[in-house]
């Protein structure tokens, strides 16, 4: 499995998944270039990727165990599950993982919708609610986008 993010430089993030024996490999393909440089190697199982984007010095890498932030500048890893609190997912089923143009990141899951606002550690959680017109109808999203007017 392949996952790819162009950033607002142009560079080209892949996310670069093997099955036998797993591993995920992070490359960049720099836009003034056509090397592709290897990042490294995910140390978290977060099996197989629906999703990646680029914000800040930071990949996130959304997959069907978690999310996954590697900091670009040291190579840590920071690995988010589900769980019943802010601090958690509200599934560790990652659909997809879109940043907004206030570097919100949105990730979508098999449970709901979650929302990391940008420098904060905690997550909302958009969730189906039976009887409520403004929540979401169904909790499984597959994809995200901002339009226009935000």
């Amino acid at each position: 499995y392949v996952r790819m993010y162009t950033d607002k430089n142009k560079d080209t993030w892949i996310a670069h998944q093997q099955r036998n024996p797993y591993k995920v490999t992070l490359y960049r393909l720099p836009s003034s270039g056509n090397t592709i440089e290897k990042i490294g190697i995910i140390s978290k199982l977060i099996g197989v990727i629906f999703g990646i984007t680029k914000n800040g010095d930071d990949l996130w890498i959304g997959g069907w165990r978690g999310l996954l932030k590697w900091n670009l500048l040291d190579g840590s890893e920071t690995h988010y599950t589900s769980g019943k609190d802010v601090l958690s997912l509200s599934s560790e089923n990652i659909r997809y993982v879109f940043k907004d143009r206030d570097d919100d990141l949105w990730i979508s899951t098999q449970n709901g919708l979650n929302l990391k606002k940008n420098n904060q550690d905690s997550f909302i959680h958009y969730l189906s609610m039976p009887g409520d017109t403004t929540a979401l109808s169904f909790n499984t999203t597959s994809t995200i986008t901002q339009d226009s007017s935000g």
